[in-house]
């Protein structure tokens, strides 16, 4: 496929998004977040907390 011809606007999220995530808990050690830098690939990782509901929720991103 030829990239200087594809329509992007064609293309959704779902259709580009990777559904294999690594999420972190807001109390995750500062270690096993340098051990996944080091050692994967992903340039982000999502990070969630518990919402007063008790729902986990997105709090923010960890990326490279």
């Amino acid at each position: 496929m030829n990239i200087d011809r594809l329509n992007l606007e064609l293309y959704t999220a779902g259709n580009v998004m990777n559904t294999k995530i690594v999420c972190l808990d807001d109390k995750e050690s500062v270690q096993k977040i340098a051990d996944l830098l080091l050692n994967t690939t992903h340039s982000g990782f999502p990070v969630t907390t518990k919402s007063r509901h008790g729902h986990q929720v997105l709090a923010g991103t960890i990326t490279r």
